[in-house]
């Protein structure tokens, strides 16, 4: 029976710990972008640096205009409690080539 709560207690330690890592909604993500952008495709999305409280996620997606991927990077920071919305958007990158939009990098325009 022992044996029974042990994995009982590492489970809820595990969920809490994946509740409390994650980050800002993928859908809800894509849902937005495609209202601000809707004639871009994504073509992928995932996080860059960040810390516990804040994370960029990079976009790359393509344009019916352009030749080659862009990407825009959107910074996200978590609330202060599990009762609220617990991810808002707090930044916003101009438009930029895919592969040129990280910290140090030198940034291309999109065009």
């Amino acid at each position: 029976m022992a044996n029974h709560w042990w994995h009982l207690g590492l489970l809820t330690i595990v969920v809490m710990l994946v509740c409390a890592c994650s980050g800002p909604n993928p859908l809800e993500i894509r849902r937005d972008f495609k209202a601000k952008n809707p004639s871009a495709e994504i073509i992928d999305m995932g996080p860059g640096e960040g810390d516990g409280d804040h994370v960029y996620i990079h976009i790359r997606f393509m344009l019916p205009t352009k030749a080659h991927p862009c990407e825009v990077v959107w910074g996200y920071r978590s609330g202060p409690g599990l009762s609220q919305v617990p991810w808002k958007r707090f930044s916003e990158s101009a438009h930029g080539k895919a592969g040129t939009m990280c910290e140090g990098c030198r940034s291309e325009p999109c065009h």
